[in-house]
């Protein structure tokens, strides 16, 4: 029999559906070679693993108006890997005391970077009542913040961060280091919710549809086969757009890749805007967004192939 696993996260589901053997029964169709686990296959099956389990935790909690993601860089750089995992954790003691004052909850998810580049942090963490709290709690350089602007799917943020932090883990055995954790996140941070049902081989062939009100991404949908050599399928589920999702939506389509850039507003808001400005009334909707993450892709469609 063949499992349907769906994962809740935020604005996003995510459907496995695969073959187990412990639910007996011959899956239909030719089973493919089983290959054999080799060290690299099992490394990239956990980092596959890992970044799936940040992309949903993330998914889950952040959103495009509370949360910001920012990069803390030192002046002068520190001596070890080890150094700078004992400098985040200071980073993320003296914002909690501030929360607490504020009586704000602290949630926050970050990495080491140690790669080509300087050392640094990556931290998407909540707004506070007064932003200028983070550069006075990171007492070792320069924070640049940027706001969160997505439809509810951060898997490019989620893979960026497993990306830096597999370059650090590389780094810390190479200086002879124990390698630390790849992300630190709160323990207060929402879990997706998991389901799932066994499901017979017919509705495993059906192709991707979405539920009322949502949209399959294309880029999700996988279709090859396991390790094992059993079928797998997967894809995600996104809510629906609102106006303003649209809008960012749009941009980051049309955005450079991999880079922060400013959002593109449409020519109705901008002279709405300007007409604004010149006649002093305060804008509407808040202040302007500052920037956004582009996409990155982190699954291609692929029919046939197999998922190591």
């Amino acid at each position: 029999m063949y499992i349907e696993k769906t994962v809740k996260a935020g604005k996003t589901i995510e459907t496995y559906r695969y073959y187990s053997i412990r639910t007996g029964g011959v899956p239909e169709g030719k089973r493919r070679r089983k290959l054999s686990p080799t060290p690299e296959r099992i490394e990239k099956a956990n980092l596959r693993h890992r970044t799936d389990r940040l992309r949903q935790l993330m998914n889950a909690n952040f959103n495009d108006r509370e949360y910001w993601s920012m990069t803390l860089t030192y002046e002068t750089e520190p001596e070890s890997i080890r150094q700078v995992r004992n400098d985040a954790a200071d980073f993320v003691k003296r914002l909690r005391k501030c929360a607490r004052l504020f009586g704000v909850e602290l949630k926050f998810i970050y990495v080491i970077g140690a790669g080509k580049h300087r050392r640094h942090i990556h931290i998407t963490v909540n707004a506070m009542p007064d932003m200028a709290i983070f550069a006075g709690c990171w007492i070792h350089g320069h924070v640049s913040m940027t706001q969160l602007y997505s439809d509810g799917q951060y898997r490019d943020l989620a893979d960026y961060y497993i990306r830096n932090a597999k370059e650090t883990k590389e780094q810390e055995i190479e200086h002879g280091e124990k390698p630390g954790q790849m992300y630190v996140c709160s323990k207060n941070l929402t879990q997706p919710e998991e389901t799932r049902k066994v499901i017979n081989a017919r509705y495993f062939r059906e192709e991707p549809k979405p539920k009322k009100g949502y949209y399959v991404e294309k880029d999700t949908v996988w279709n090859g086969f396991t390790m094992t050599g059993f079928p797998l399928l997967h894809y995600t589920m996104i809510k629906e757009k609102d106006e303003r999702d649209k809008t960012v939506h749009l941009h980051q389509c049309t955005g450079q890749r991999g880079r922060q850039s400013k959002v593109r507003l449409s020519d109705a808001v901008r002279k709405r805007r300007e007409g604004a400005r010149s006649k002093g009334r305060p804008l509407s909707g808040g202040h302007e967004p500052k920037g956004s993450h582009a996409g990155s892709a982190y699954s291609i469609p692929n029919k046939g192939k197999r998922r190591e």
